[in-house]
């Protein structure tokens, strides 16, 4: 089951936080053998660069999605493997609509409906105008992605 400490939940909560109206997004990486978050990683949401070249192919806006930069992502597991460490989670937030696995979400962890990776988490923090008001993670269970609620995770209010 995953773990994420108060402090790594506020470190990504802040980050939706400073992305919002925009989806925020980043990576959660754990010592080997383990699944309580160790690091957070807060990155980029290219996802508007992409729609404006090319808005065929990446209909969306940052409002409603999130790219990662995938060589950074790459580099970065590399790095981390060699410090006995691997990517626990993707984790990203919803503007407005509450944390839920949306089809896209669904769509970008299993492109042919099976995961690219089945122990992967994908964390989704549900990111309002006046601030986070939780967040969910979810992993693939054999058939579907298995919700998981984050009680311990904080709500945290916006700076008026």
């Amino acid at each position: 089951m995953i773990s994420i400490s108060n402090e790594i939940a506020q470190e990504m909560a802040q980050h939706a936080i400073s992305w919002y109206a925009s989806e925020s997004c980043g990576l959660l990486f754990a010592k080997n053998g383990s699944e309580d978050a160790s690091r957070c990683v807060c990155m980029e949401n290219l996802q508007d660069q992409y729609h404006e070249k090319l808005p065929e192919d990446f209909p969306r806006t940052s409002k409603d999605a999130f790219k990662i930069n995938e060589r950074d992502v790459a580099r970065m597991v590399d790095d981390a493997a060699a410090d006995e460490e691997y990517l626990l989670a993707i984790f990203h937030s919803h503007v407005d609509c509450g944390a839920y696995f949306s089809e896209e979400d669904i769509l970008m962890a299993a492109p042919f409906g099976e995961p690219s990776d089945p122990d992967m988490w994908h964390v989704v923090v549900d990111c309002q105008a006046d601030g986070v008001k939780g967040a969910k993670a979810y992993k693939w269970d054999g058939s579907g992605f298995a919700e998981t609620v984050l009680s311990d995770f904080p709500q945290v209010q916006t700076q008026a």
